[in-house]
């Protein structure tokens, strides 16, 4: 569990965060490139400026998420994500996971 934690330009390339308790945990500027991250729990999670290249959010729970300025995220895979409440996303980002699988209720 990484509950409220603070991993400002955390490098976790590569990291296994499957099933992780990451609820209001702040990332800002952390790599994620190439992670997993599938049913994380990163509700209220602040993920300003992170590197999403190629993470697996699948079946990730965002609700309240801040991903002001996240990059690379069109190349994450997001199945099953749940986006509801997302905050700050980037422009066409909404419509763009929905379109690829993630969910918003």
């Amino acid at each position: 569990m990484l509950v409220d934690t603070s991993l400002v330009n955390a490098s976790a390339g590569a990291a296994i965060f499957h099933y992780a308790h990451l609820e209001k945990s702040n990332f800002t500027d952390a790599k994620f490139n190439w992670s997993t991250l599938s049913n994380a729990n990163l509700t209220n999670a602040n993920l300003t400026g992170a590197d999403l290249e190629d993470a697996i959010f699948q079946d990730a729970i965002l609700i309240g998420a801040n991903i002001s300025g996240v990059q690379y995220w069109k190349s994450a895979y997001f199945i099953g994500a749940d986006i509801t409440h997302i905050i700050n996303p980037p422009d066409g980002f909404i419509s763009w996971a929905l379109d690829n699988g993630a969910v918003k209720y």
